[in-house]
C-alpha cells in the first residue's frame, strides 16, 4: 500500500521525498512541473523588468541606461535559454 497520494494528479506513490507547495502533497513529477512553472514565472518577470527599464532609460537623459543594448540582448538570451 502506498504511503502518499498526490493532491494534484491523485497518483499514489511510495516515496519518502514527498514535497509540496501551499500545504499540498506533490508526487515527484508534479513537484518538478510546479517548480519549473514558478521558475518560469520569475524569469518572465525579470525579462519584463529588464525590457521596461531599458525602454524607459532609452529616452531619458536624467537616468541614462547602465546597460548598453548588447548587454541587455545577452541577458535576455540567457534568461530565455537561447545561449
Amino acid at each position: 500500500m502506498s504511503k502518499w497520494k498526490c493532491d494534484i494528479c491523485k497518483k499514489e506513490f511510495d516515496n519518502f521525498h514527498a514535497q509540496g507547495f501551499d500545504n499540498k502533497i506533490y508526487c515527484p513529477l508534479c513537484f518538478f512541473k510546479e517548480e519549473n512553472k514558478r521558475l518560469q514565472q520569475r524569469i518572465d518577470k525579470a525579462i519584463d523588468y529588464i525590457k521596461e527599464r531599458t525602454e524607459f532609460n532609452q529616452y531619458s537623459e536624467v537616468y541614462p541606461s547602465v546597460l548598453d543594448a548588447r548587454e541587455v540582448k545577452r541577458i535576455l538570451e540567457i534568461l530565455k535559454g537561447k545561449e
